[in-house]
């Protein structure tokens, strides 16, 4: 089996500082450091909000996109909300009732209000 030689504190070879001279040439090659990259900012356009009333109640769509619950519910008021500004097509409905079609421009954090009345067939 090998044996180590056991060390004691203090034996051993010590550490040399680096000649004066490295020190010179290792800041004279230092890289320059660059400036900050700068972040890309994100345009977004503020959307609009529509709210559809219908009386007696019905469902509506926006463009061909039921009201957020899915269009499955039947009621006097609903709301798109996050709506980007442009013109849509509304259509509101009701079994029993004639639809009713019409082109609506939501514009950029607005609210638009629309009263609807459907008549029976």
């Amino acid at each position: 089996m090998l044996s180590l030689p056991e060390l004691q504190p203090g034996s051993g070879p010590r550490p040399q500082p680096p000649p004066a001279d490295a020190t010179v040439a290792a800041a004279a090659v230092a890289p320059t450091p660059l400036p900050p990259t700068p972040t890309p900012v994100a345009v977004v356009e503020a959307r609009g909000t529509l709210v559809v009333q219908i009386d007696p109640g019905g469902m509506a769509t926006l463009g061909g996109w039921h009201v957020p619950d899915g269009g499955q519910r039947v009621s006097k008021k609903h709301s798109f909300t996050g709506v980007e500004p442009r013109t849509y097509e509304l259509k509101a409905f009701r079994d029993g009732f004639l639809a009713e079609t019409r082109n609506v421009t939501v514009r950029s954090g607005e609210t638009v209000t629309l009263k609807l009345k459907l008549r029976k067939m």
